[in-house]
């Protein structure tokens, strides 16, 4: 039928490549978020929880600037004040932990972070803490569970279950803040098409 021909296209002329490219691009556009969000939304996460929209750009220039000094990818860090805090830089857990990176008070005076709710040094504070517990693991997924629940914790093979699933939250965030980036990031369709056609020749 006429809605199938302009599907595929049954000729490979230049403008049938440009329609099936059309086509494949706006399903790309639309099913890869949509999958995304039905990923993260099996781990609990709302995507466009309020803060997070809100604060992304007002902290980004921080995160960045800190993690380039301790050599941590930001968008890591993104994903564990994502989690912790929902970017609300006042927040204060039942258990006391403080601030964007959620410090508990004994670690924030072990780390010589003596303004919590400082957004600067509470950043600093939390990525040190989490690149001390990348460096003692050597996991990713180690060193969130013992940010979450302390090392020995950890270190003992008990980790509680509250702090394995924080661990995956976290993980997830940063996976869909990386498909983020790479999205935002992609070159145009005018451009992907001009190197298709400039290789084909």
């Amino acid at each position: 039928d006429e809605q199938a021909a302009l599907i595929v296209p049954p000729a490979y002329t230049k403008e049938a490549t440009m329609l099936r490219f059309q086509y494949r691009t706006r399903i790309g556009r639309y099913l890869i978020p949509m999958l995304m969000v039905a990923l993260l939304a099996n781990t609990g996460i709302a995507i466009a929880g309020g803060r997070h929209r809100v604060h992304w750009q007002r902290y980004d220039g921080i995160i960045r600037h800190i993690s380039a000094r301790y050599g941590i990818d930001p968008r890591l860090v993104h994903a564990v004040i994502w989690e912790e805090s929902d970017y609300d830089r006042w927040a204060v857990s039942s258990a006391g932990a403080q601030g964007l990176m959620q410090l508990m008070p004994e670690t924030a005076d072990d780390l010589g972070v003596y303004s919590p709710f400082s957004i600067r040094e509470n950043i600093d504070g939390g990525v040190r803490y989490l690149v001390m517990q990348l460096q003692r693991f050597g996991s990713v997924r180690m060193a969130l569970e013992a940010y979450h629940c302390g090392p020995d914790r950890v270190l003992s093979g008990h980790v509680p279950y509250v702090s394995i699933r924080y661990a995956n939250q976290v993980i997830a965030r940063f996976r869909y803040l990386k498909w983020r980036h790479h999205v935002q990031h992609r070159r145009s369709t005018t451009v992907l098409l001009a190197d298709i056609e400039r290789f084909a020749q």
